[in-house]
């Protein structure tokens, strides 16, 4: 393989997939709750901090839905009922940070973990209509209410709530149940690797799979695993409690509008992302629309963050910050998408380059021997000499 080749492969994988999720770019400085909670992690962990940004926002959302917080926007009730996936390393501490968070903040409203049944959706559906829903492993439940009758009701009924619209069902014990204007902020935690094998393209780009963002999180080089001995949850908790209680709260029932300059600001970056050629050929245009459609969502909690809860008006600042994490949902979307498309040869250099950097982070020199005893697809000396050629 000559130089040039090589040096254009390196491109085509190196440089098209950048999912390095910019913390300082979406988390105000000086804000409330969201940047000190954080921090601490940051501080008194080696877990990478996409993971407790993501599960605050999540915290954040649910206490809104709690609190029947909304936005009219263009005639429209519009809540904060956002759906995230976060994708991490198998051990990358989704369910510790999610545990910290859940230790401070009491969300009232909460639908049962392990739901399976659709029967038992609607009837907890129907006592906590806005609610907040977390599932583990949440790749086997979309690829179960895709694939296993007795779930086919729950999937349609998702989508219902998706949309904020009107479920009935009738059944024998309670005649018929109604549920009006259901919203649920969901979070879907699942090891990468996992999800890939189990959701495949056709699952990813199905009307129901695009109604989540994706956070794809990946080992921070600066705080590698295993770079921290001991936790200090006590001094997370406290963290978290003492920027939970300092953060204004919005009151019960709050309606906010967008100012004129929050639509204008709306209408901008709606248009400069809707133009942008990178999201326009590697991202379906339904993903997009309803990616772009949850800037008010994110705008909603923004206005929290940034200790304003008690303006009726969200600005021009909230549409931008919120704008900033639509880029990132962009990105990790496309990255996702691609995984799909990958040559076995894309792969297998990208397998290669995160074991480099494993072992970079531990103080070793990826060799050969080492590529061949961990990376499956390479079978022999030539083989491995070569990806490494091309990963340097």
């Amino acid at each position: 393989m000559s130089k040039t080749a090589k040096n254009d492969i390196k491109g085509l994988i190196f440089l098209k997939n950048d999912v390095n999720f910019r913390l300082f770019y979406v988390i105000p400085v000086a804000s409330f709750f969201i940047e000190d909670s954080v921090n601490a992690f940051k501080k008194y962990t080696d877990i990478p901090l996409e993971i407790p940004f993501s599960i605050g926002m999540h915290f954040l959302a649910a206490y809104l839905l709690d609190m029947n917080v909304k936005v009219n926007f263009e005639g429209q009730t519009v809540r904060p009922d956002i759906w995230s996936i976060v994708l991490a390393d198998s051990g990358g501490g989704k369910s510790y940070a999610e545990s910290r968070y859940a230790s401070v903040i009491e969300i009232k409203n909460k639908l049962s973990a392990g739901i399976q049944l659709s029967a038992k959706f609607i009837e907890e559906l129907a006592k906590t209509p806005h609610t907040s829903w977390t599932r583990d492993e949440v790749a086997q439940f979309i690829k179960a209410i895709k694939t296993q009758t007795y779930l086919f009701e729950l999937k349609d009924y998702l989508l219902i709530v998706a949309t904020n619209g009107t479920i009935s069902r009738t059944t024998k014990k309670d005649g018929d149940i109604v549920v009006e204007d259901p919203a649920i902020a969901f979070l879907g935690l699942n090891v990468f690797e996992t999800f890939v094998k189990t959701i495949d393209a056709e699952d990813l780009t199905d009307g129901f799979a695009q109604r989540f963002n994706y956070i794809i999180v990946k080992p921070d080089s600066a705080r590698p695993p295993l770079s921290v001995p001991r936790y200090k949850t006590s001094e997370i908790e406290k963290t978290i409690k003492s920027a939970w209680k300092k953060m204004p709260k919005p009151r019960k029932d709050k309606t906010y509008k967008l100012s004129p300059e929050a639509i204008k600001e709306f209408d901008k970056s709606f248009s400069l992302f809707a133009a942008n050629e990178e999201i326009k050929n590697n991202i379906p245009a339904s993903f997009s629309r309803r990616t772009l459609f949850k800037a008010v969502k994110y705008a909603m909690i923004y206005h929290c963050i940034l200790g304003k809860a008690a303006k009726t008006y969200l600005d021009a600042e909230d549409i931008s910050y919120a704008m900033r994490f639509i880029s990132v949902n962009f990105s990790d979307i496309k990255a996702l998408l691609e995984h799909y498309g990958l040559s076995d040869l894309e792969k297998t250099v990208r397998d290669v380059e995160r074991l480099k950097n494993e072992y970079k982070a531990a103080g070793k020199i990826l060799k050969t021997r080492d590529v061949i005893s961990n990376i499956r697809a390479i079978r022999n000396v030539a083989e491995a000499k070569a990806i490494l050629e091309i990963s340097n």
